[in-house]
């Protein structure tokens, strides 16, 4: 059986260990991780051929990432570009800050809700990310992190869509979340 190939984007100092999957690091700081490379993921292309991942992760990295406008044009490559080095049927799995976190960081170019991803990723990005057939990212997952002392919230507020907008319109304020997490998977349109 092949090993999945897995892209730690962004990787910082983490070096996850998968017995299942081949491992590849990206970060625009020299780190001393396995099979690393040295990019700043504001700038495409990135340094892998087309189609090689079955999984990318970006953990506390898109927050990172500059946006450039309001119309998000540097994201709009960003996510272009993840969509070429990640393989049909592949997952972008995403961790970064929710706008109603209680820890604000000075390096942060921004902040999401849930609200962002489904607007962006709805009939696959098409809206967001260009012309009909150049990216199809369809969203699978999207979920609010709380704080340990407030994670029963989390199963109040994550039961659908709906709920979420609820909690990020009237209680965001109320009870802190600290991130959201996402998972995108790339389909071929037919």
């Amino acid at each position: 059986m092949n090993k999945q190939k897995v892209l730690n984007f962004g990787c910082g100092i983490t070096n996850i260990k998968r017995k299942d999957a081949t491992l590849y690091n990206l970060d625009y700081i020299r780190r001393k991780v396995n099979n690393f490379k040295l990019h700043n993921g504001n700038y495409t292309p990135y340094p892998y051929p087309s189609n090689m991942f079955d999984e990318i992760i970006m953990k506390d990295v898109l927050e990172h990432l500059a946006l450039y406008n309001m119309k998000g044009e540097n994201w709009i490559k960003i996510f272009k570009e993840l969509n070429r080095i990640l393989k049909v049927k592949g997952v972008l799995k995403i961790r970064c800050p929710h706008f109603a976190s209680c820890s604000y960081v000075m390096e942060h170019h921004t902040y999401f809700s849930c609200g962002c991803f489904y607007m962006k990723f709805k009939n696959g990005g098409l809206e967001w990310l260009g012309k009909k057939g150049e990216i199809w990212l369809k969203l699978k997952k999207c979920k609010i992190i709380f704080p340990k002392f407030n994670k029963w919230i989390g199963y109040i507020f994550n039961i659908n869509q709906r709920t979420q907008e609820v909690y990020e319109k009237y209680f965001s304020g109320i009870f802190k979340s600290t991130d959201i997490e996402v998972e995108l998977q790339k389909y071929e349109k037919k």
